[in-house]
């Protein structure tokens, strides 16, 4: 009865495994966790009762089983039929070439092999197979551009090799069969194992949050200036149009007196007034325009000047996250590099030659 317990529980471990790679790949089209652990667990319990009950034929059961996971996946996620079928012979050849190469590993290190070790080296297979599929999960979201580092490789393998390795400590102690305690400690790894995961996953997907918070802040700081600058600037801008038509009065009556002096002084001065707002960067692109400006801003406190002769579309497809990161990044270095010079601090942005 025990062995049949512990056999259910490997079962969940490998569904929560399966669950864990369509996570990692595919898009969900059903937002309803509770939906989900339905169809999952409608998975789960038709497989097993056709394979330990009804049918005992090796290749059928393989047949049916694949079948019932393509329906599942076909369900809960929204890709095309072509990923879906990569997904489902994926996840059946990684289960059979773990329990094969454990096999092989078993015969070359004239390991026992017998009723009392079968189920320890089932949940070894598992846990190998665990490893794997966190492995490509992560070069998946590598391949996604996420930045991935010692910590998460470190995750995908220290809590699962540790596990077989206290299973082949159980294994060495004595019958396993015979041991209730084996029992429980075998729940306990496997419990481990897929906490230990989405624990980390939250924790990351936490972290990642909250830099894309900070990422958000400092463009609402780069906005914000832009706009109260752009309000200034047409506010002035909109009261020298208003009064054009005396502009225009008084310079005719300057011309028509002779009084170019004062004229070239009346001119000089409205065009002072005209471009006293002018921001430094007027590409027209919200993103490139208030990161520029913003950061103009910045280098007048070390004395630094912008030039800047910079184009962009005005619609263009650009990343705000990724751009405010770059570019702000860029500036920023150019910034603390030419501030601690001593001859003339000069900026200049133009598009590459």
């Amino acid at each position: 009865m025990g062995l049949i317990v512990l056999l259910l529980a490997v079962e969940i471990f490998s569904t929560v495994i399966q669950r864990i790679f369509c996570e990692n790949t595919l898009a969900k089209r059903i937002d309803s966790s509770l939906v989900e652990i339905a169809v999952w667990g409608g998975y789960y319990v038709s497989i097993n009762i056709t394979t330990y009950f009804l049918i005992h034929n090796i290749w059928f059961n393989m047949a049916v089983s694949l079948a019932a996971f393509f329906v599942v996946v076909r369900i809960i996620y929204s890709d095309s039929l072509k990923s879906i079928l990569v997904v489902t012979v994926f996840i059946y050849l990684t289960g059979m070439g773990t329990e094969i190469l454990l096999l092989f590993l078993v015969r070359y290190l004239e390991w026992p092999l017998n009723e009392d070790t079968e189920m320890v080296y089932a949940i070894i297979s598992r846990l190998i197979c665990f490893c794997f599929v966190k492995t490509v999960s992560l070069l998946v979201k590598k391949k996604r551009n996420v930045e991935l580092n010692f910590q998460d490789w470190m995750e995908v393998f220290i809590v699962p090799v540790g596990s077989i390795w206290v299973l082949l400590a159980l294994m060495e102690a004595g019958p396993f069969s015979e041991q209730a305690s084996s029992f429980v400690a075998v729940f306990i790894l496997l419990l481990i194992n897929v906490a230990t995961y989405y624990l980390y996953d939250k924790s990351k997907e936490t972290e990642e949050k909250k830099m894309r918070e900070k990422i958000l802040e400092k463009q609402c700081e780069y906005y914000i200036r832009q706009n109260k600058e752009s309000q200034k600037w047409w506010e002035e801008l909109r009261n020298f149009r208003h009064d054009i038509k005396q502009h225009y009065l008084l310079e005719k009556m300057l011309i028509d007196a002779g009084n170019y002096s004062d004229l070239e002084r009346y001119c000089n001065e409205s065009l002072k007034l005209v471009t006293k707002g002018r921001l430094v960067s007027n590409t027209g692109n919200l993103y490139i325009d208030s990161i520029i400006n913003y950061k103009v801003e910045l280098a007048a406190q070390f004395g630094i000047e912008f030039e800047v002769k910079a184009s962009a579309p005005r619609n263009g497809e650009l990343n705000a996250e990724d751009l405010s990161i770059c570019l702000g990044n860029l500036l920023d270095n150019a910034i603390e590099a030419v501030a601690g010079l001593q001859k003339e601090k000069v900026i200049k942005c133009s598009p590459a030659n």
